[in-house]
């Protein structure tokens, strides 16, 4: 009896990707940063464009990154952009960090936000015991199926989009502040080049993280090469634009000195607005707009541990997916790592330690932009040689007529080939491209047999990974692959503030930046362990 037909991956289209970056971007941020900038800068004209500023170094970073992700669309990441471009323990550092810092960490972040809201509206609650039932509920959904998990995350960040829209609504209908507070005086114009605006600045760059949330999915989702880079700069541009009008009525709704040095902005502006039962009831409402945020990189973290156990057998045991094609050791792994978390840490120190190291990693990653243009510019004169096109030609054929009818090729007498377990020796051939990343193809899957008689051995089931390779560094396919406008300017001004960032921290919470360091050279550390018997990452 003949077995039924196999079902196909089900993959999640720009939407989802959308919604995933813009939940991963908004979360306890948008309700605590007006707060505390307000101790430093009093002009609202300043601290829009403050705002305004730091959407800008979020989109610089999504312009990074969608030309990362159209050169190299597989999930992972930093940790597969850094073992492509720099060095595999790099990139393995990264993938730590990025796991820990970038997702464990804010997870765990926003549960104790949601416990604290929660207790608002229901004192009798413990924060953490509503923090561990709404992690274990949300990683028990998506255990389920890659299609609950993408419309969990959409009905999750429609509702919270839902409440953004009704504060702005309640705003612009009851706010007792003229909006001609708003605009520029002599007097904002002046504190915005004071020192605390580059302070308040940095609170904005907080709250803009999570701009790369789709790059871990890329294996999930349809035509990534194109839908991965789309919904990076499309959710930075729409969370600009909702920080922009959140915090014009948060401004307008309740006088400043009611609102400076207050965390919970939203309780109290709904207070204002609509009385002491609505503050509570808003409190609820913001509580669960959470949600998508804790289900955005419950669902982004698992990946980055899956695509690691891919490449390192050490790590192999998270690569396993279920029928589903849900990462399910990787998804309890790290379920337990935010549990073991919320019963250890504070939030300052989650925060500012995990920020640290992952405000390095981003700056890495944005400056891998300016590594792969200065190494496509060196490979440009390569591009005419005829045989490094054909070899291209070749390996877009048939696996097995290209392992089995070599000598039939236009190349001839170039190429030999050995039927022993299916490979194919290419004898006297000069591809710029492997020529020069021949001791990197030694430690992958490729064998090198000498520089000087170009011997390369090829393994015929990996084909298709070398094709891609070849494909991408080639005249007629580069001109189809996103390229980050206005280069380098994005990459530079996004390095400024992210140094700026890490200067800073390392100024105000040395011990906080000191546990971020030791999460880094922890990670770096790793790599000999990880390494041993390692599987190369492929192209």
């Amino acid at each position: 009896m003949a077995s039924p037909p196999a079902q196909p991956i089900r993959k999640v289209g720009l939407i989802t990707c959308v919604f995933l970056v813009a939940a991963t971007m908004v979360g306890n941020g948008i309700y605590t940063s007006l707060g505390i900038q307000l101790l430093s800068i009093s002009s609202s004209f300043t601290l829009l464009l403050l705002w305004a500023l730091g959407g800008l170094v979020a989109l610089c970073g999504a312009l990074s990154y969608a030309e990362l992700s159209a050169q190299m669309p597989h999930s992972g990441g930093e940790y597969y952009y850094f073992t492509k471009i720099y060095h595999p323990a790099i990139g393995t550092a990264a993938g730590i960090i990025t796991q820990i810092a970038g997702c464990v960490g804010p997870i765990a972040l926003a549960s104790m936000a949601f416990g604290t809201y929660f207790q608002a509206m229901f004192p009798f609650v413990p924060p953490m015991v509503s923090s561990i039932v709404l992690v274990t509920l949300v990683t028990g959904i998506h255990l389920i199926d890659l299609g609950v998990s993408a419309s969990f995350q959409d009905i999750t960040t429609g509702l919270k989009f839902l409440l953004v829209a009704f504060i702005c609504y309640l705003g612009m209908r009851y706010a007792s502040v003229p909006l001609k507070t708003l605009l520029p005086t002599k007097f904002a114009l002046q504190e915005l080049f004071q020192p605390t605006s580059g302070v308040t600045l940095l609170f904005c760059y907080y709250s803009y993280s999570g701009w790369n949330a789709s790059t871990y999915i890329a294996d999930d989702v349809t035509t990534s090469q194109r839908t991965v880079g789309r919904s990076l700069i499309i959710g930075s541009l729409f969370v600009m634009i909702v920080y922009l009008l959140v915090n014009a009525i948060f401004l307008i709704s309740a006088p400043k000195n009611e609102l400076r040095g207050v965390l919970d902005i939203g309780r109290v502006v709904a207070t204002h607005l609509i009385g002491q039962q609505g503050g509570r009831a808003m409190s609820a409402l913001i509580a669960f707009g959470l949600i998508a945020s804790i289900s955005a990189m419950t669902w982004t973290g698992p990946r980055i541990m899956q695509a690691m156990g891919k490449h390192l057998l050490v790590l192999r045991w998270f690569s396993c997916a279920s029928a589903n094609n849900i990462p399910l050791r990787a998804t309890l792994f790290q379920y337990i790592l935010v549990i073991v978390l919320l019963l250890t840490s504070s939030f300052k120190t989650i925060l500012v330690s995990t920020q640290f190291a992952l405000i390095l990693c981003e700056l890495l990653g944005v400056l891998s932009v300016i590594v792969l243009r200065r190494r496509a510019f060196s490979r440009a004169s390569h591009h005419k040689n005829k045989s490094y096109l054909q070899l291209d030609r070749i390996f877009h054929a048939d696996p097995a007529a290209a392992c089995n009818n070599v000598k039939n090729t236009a190349l001839g007498s170039n190429f030999a080939s050995s039927n022993i377990k299916d490979t194919i020796v290419v004898e006297d051939h000069r591809s710029p491209f492997l020529d020069q990343h021949s001791q990197r193809l030694t430690t992958d899957h490729y064998e090198i047999s000498g520089l000087t008689q170009k011997n390369i051995k090829i393994e015929c089931q990996e084909y298709e990974e070398l094709n891609n390779v070849i494909s991408q560094n080639t005249p007629h396919t580069r001109e189809t692959i996103f390229r980050s406008p206005l280069y380098p300017l994005p990459q530079l001004f996004f390095a400024a503030v992210s140094m700026m960032a890490l200067l800073y921290t390392l100024w105000t919470n040395s011990f906080e930046a000191f546990l971020g360091i030791v999460l880094i050279l922890s990670a770096l550390a790793s790599y000999p362990f990880l390494s041993q018997k390692q599987k190369p990452i492929v192209q």
